[in-house]
């Protein structure tokens, strides 16, 4: 999920992988995972830019050495 702007920022198809990600996200823990599929997708989205940010620190660092 490499986009920013929550499900509402989503394309319709990507909404739909977005509410199947989820459906099988909260059926491995229904009692632990409880967020909607809105909180769910902008938890990923930020968990993802986190990711690029520190490949992007390592590529930087990479390049100054």
């Amino acid at each position: 999920m490499n986009q920013t702007g929550g499900f509402d920022g989503l394309s319709s198809e990507d909404q739909e992988e977005a509410r199947q990600a989820h459906a099988d996200w909260q059926e491995r823990d229904p009692e632990k995972h409880t967020f909607d599929v809105e909180d769910y997708v902008s938890y990923a989205q930020e968990r993802q830019q986190e990711r690029n940010e520190e490949v992007a620190s390592f590529v930087k660092k990479g390049r100054m050495a």
